[in-house]
């Protein structure tokens, strides 16, 4: 488990790593973090299930493995899905445009996936300019290319460097020299002139990151759902499909869940789509990075059931030797 929760939380680490182990490979369990609850942090489980029955009777299953439910809270959740794949609620046509200057925010992809630029970075072992974005929207292929849809030409802005193996994150070093080759059977140029690290159709520019806090508010800007606004409910570790690494890989993200601020969503807000993953969540000030959108909830999902998954970007700029280009 996070440093973080250790150091802030310290009275609680034990026994959520203890309620970890209990329950990790357990059918149903999807997650574990630590929420604010009635004015106390407590742990909270996180169960999920093909439909309400199977949930529920999951949740039973769980909680007979622990010795005491003392600090235990439950989420119920339907089954977690990554890849949606209908229409973006939000979608701003600009943001999904050709861009001889490239920033964050913009769409980018591999040839079979599309998802969102997080941000510009200086990889400290090479010294040069990389983008950071979620490993599977760039997992495909060896050139980032943008924009990533079905057009015959499309821009190569990148090449993929690294991932970090205990998430879902990618380094892409920015190609400088032109180049023009076939790619997925389309011509594929550099058409870079510039770059920026304002966040699209923003003066922000992200300063550095840190660690999330419990109840803060944070916003992203992601080519499904545009700028959105949530609260960071728990921090924790998640189960994570890795398919685009090793298929049917499960791995444990460390990250933070995050959801509207409505808590009822009346207004049935969407805050994580397909085309999301990349997002950079940031605080309120403006100037730090807190979190790497990776997934969300399945598009079935009811209102009340709206969340995001961001994978801690301190931990990301440790894996990765990545800092934020200033």
């Amino acid at each position: 488990m996070s440093s973080i929760i250790r150091q802030r939380y310290p009275l609680l680490a034990d026994e959520l790593n203890l309620v970890f182990a209990k329950l990790k490979g357990k059918e149903g369990f999807w997650g574990i973090d630590l929420v604010a609850e009635s004015q106390d942090i407590k742990i909270r489980v996180i169960v999920s299930g093909n439909n309400n029955d199977t949930t529920e009777e999951n949740k039973k299953n769980l909680a007979n493995l622990l010795d005491s439910q003392k600090y235990i809270v439950w989420k119920l959740m339907p089954m977690i899905h990554f890849n949606k794949t209908v229409n973006f609620p939000k979608e701003n046509p600009n943001q999904s445009k050709v861009f001889s200057v490239i920033q964050p925010c913009i769409n980018i992809g591999d040839g079979h996936n599309r998802g969102t630029l997080g941000l510009i970075c200086i990889d400290v072992t090479t010294n040069k300019v990389s983008l950071l974005t979620a490993h599977h929207v760039v997992s495909n292929g060896q050139f980032v290319i943008q924009p990533s849809d079905k057009s015959n030409i499309v821009f190569a802005i990148a090449r993929f460097k690294r991932y970090d193996p205990n998430g879902d994150a990618a380094l892409c070093e920015l190609i400088v020299p032109q180049l023009n080759q076939i790619f997925a059977k389309r011509q594929i140029v550099n058409n870079i002139i510039a770059f920026k690290n304002e966040l699209f159709e923003t003066n922000i520019i992200i300063q550095d990151v840190r660690y999330p806090v419990l109840g803060e508010k944070v916003t992203k800007i992601g080519l499904a759902t545009g700028k959105t606004d949530a609260i960071v409910r728990g921090i924790g570790i998640y189960k994570h499909s890795q398919d685009h690494i090793i298929e049917g890989r499960i791995a444990w993200v460390e990250g933070c869940w995050l959801e509207p601020e409505d808590i009822q969503n009346k207004n049935d807000l969407e805050i994580s789509f397909q085309g999301d993953s990349g997002a950079v969540w940031f605080d309120s000030t403006q100037k730090f990075g807190i979190g790497l959108q990776i997934a969300g909830d399945f598009n079935e999902s009811l209102p009340t059931q709206e969340f995001a998954i961001a994978q801690h970007l301190p931990d990301i700029m440790e894996t990765l030797q990545i800092k934020p280009f200033i």
